[in-house]
């Protein structure tokens, strides 16, 4: 719908004569930018003065009309009344033409067909017009030169519609940020006129500049008028600075929003792996870093280890020590005269245990996803022994046997006369707690003592039960 901008149509006491060679016209000023698609003039006729042409035009510096039509239209002449009082008629203007405000126009009226005995008869306020922003104008030079009426106005209505102007829209914080999406939030607060025709955002790489339509975009077509939306941004990279604004597109532009920063967060660190007994005090996890991750954390069994700074590896001397296996002492009883044998069972050497490795990436955004998981274990030396003996027949004050380092051992140091002693073995393997084996009581063969005529004594043999 139409809606009326400026106007005189109050006051009019005589009429001016429109024909081919004088033409007629009313000069006005937009308050406000528009559209002026068609006048409304109170007319008359006087003979049969065949087509009226009514065209807008720009003005020169003096006020007067000036150049071509920036739109016209026409009306049928002698259809009009011949009543002196005139009448108002509306005539349209073609497409019609976008006014400036505070710039000054020109109404111009001709009957090319006409002459003083037939002719459009245009009523006006001649003398006291009251009308701000123009005046009326003339010309009898076919249009070429204008003179001013400055105290007097024609009837005029100036009809049109809003500009339609580009979208204003706004910009919202951008959520739901992922790895590789992200929401935006968008607002239009003016349709400029009319519904837009697309919404959505544009968005490109970087930490500044703005974002235009020639960038990576996501869009909803339709028909849209003021009111907030969203829409998904998708394929982003992870771990990277994105740009991105709002805009909306009417058929007078494109409106944008200001530009918002964002970061995505980082994709999972690859390549994770820990190493499977290389060290016996700690199992080392590595991995490849995540684009734009400024920090790390390692979990152990699904247990975090405490965030890290940007590194790519980590010691985990937390993981399960390596054990030993102490196994089962045996001492010979009485089978030997030189010595007591010894030997251990059952003993071993042990990896620390498994664990499940997996690591995460973070920036300022969050966290990444977890990784995929790698196994590792700390792993532990080879085992050493020392024997032990007690200082008499008893379990305790056990000593060192010297040289006696080896699982077996021949203890010829055990008293010769068969007196029993306690035996144990201390073993030790690198990253593992030192164990102690269970004891056992062992003796030699006594050795026989000779009789003066060379005879042996009786030797009493006593065994363990």
């Amino acid at each position: 719908m139409a809606d009326r901008y400026e106007y005189y149509n109050q006051g009019d006491d005589t009429f001016a004569s429109v024909n081919a060679e004088v033409w007629m016209g009313q000069t006005f000023t937009p308050a406000t930018a528009h559209k002026i698609t068609s006048v409304k003039l109170k007319l008359y006729r006087y003979g049969s003065p065949g087509q009226l042409t009514v065209g807008i035009r720009a003005t020169d510096g003096s006020g007067h009309p000036t150049g071509e039509d920036l739109c016209s239209g026409t009306i049928d002449g002698n259809g009009l009344t011949t009543n002196a009082a005139g009448v108002w008629y509306e005539i349209t203007l073609g497409a019609g033409y976008n006014l400036d405000a505070d710039t000054k126009y020109a109404i111009v009226a001709r009957a090319l067909d006409g002459s003083s005995a037939n002719c459009v008869r245009w009523r006006y306020d001649d003398g006291d017009a009251t009308f701000e922003g123009g005046n009326g104008e003339y010309s009898n030079t076919f249009g070429e030169s204008w003179g001013a009426y400055p105290t007097s106005d024609f009837m005029f209505e100036n009809w049109g519609e809003p500009l339609v102007t580009a979208p204003t829209v706004t910009t919202q914080a951008v959520s739901d940020i992922g790895t590789t999406t992200a929401t935006g939030n968008g607002n239009i607060t003016d349709n400029g006129g009319e519904n837009c025709t697309r919404r959505g955002f544009c968005y490109m790489v970087g930490t500044s500049g703005d974002p235009t339509t020639a960038d990576s975009v996501a869009y909803d077509d339709g028909s849209f008028g003021t009111g907030a939306y969203t829409k998904g941004l998708t394929g982003l990279s992870p771990g990277t600075n994105y740009r991105v604004r709002a805009y909306a597109v009417n058929s007078a532009g494109i409106g944008y929003g200001t530009t918002v920063q964002i970061l995505t967060k980082p994709a999972a660190p690859t390549n994770v792996a820990a190493t499977d007994g290389v060290h016996t005090d700690k199992v080392v996890i590595t991995w490849t870093k995540s684009t734009g991750a400024t920090g790390y954390q390692v979990y152990r069994d699904g247990a975090p280890l405490g965030w890290l700074g940007d590194v790519a590896t980590y010691d985990d001397t937390g993981a399960d020590a390596p054990t030993i296996t102490p196994g089962t002492a045996d001492a010979s009883d009485g089978l030997y005269q030189a010595h007591v044998a010894l030997s251990l069972s059952g003993q071993s050497a042990n990896n620390g245990t498994t664990h499940t490795y997996k690591v995460r990436a973070k920036n300022a955004t969050g966290e990444s996803v977890d990784s995929e998981t790698n196994t590792g274990y700390r792993g532990v030396g080879a085992l050493t022994y020392q024997w032990q003996r007690s200082a008499a027949d008893s379990d305790a004050d056990y000593s060192n046997i010297p040289g006696a380092t080896t699982a077996s051992y021949n203890d010829t140091g055990a008293p010769a006369d068969g007196s029993g002693r306690y035996y144990r073995c201390v073993e030790n393997a690198t990253g593992a707690a030192q164990q102690i084996s269970a004891v056992d009581r062992g003796y030699r063969i006594p050795i026989p003592v000779p009789v003066a005529d060379g005879d042996l004594i009786g030797i009493a043999i006593i065994r363990k039960s």
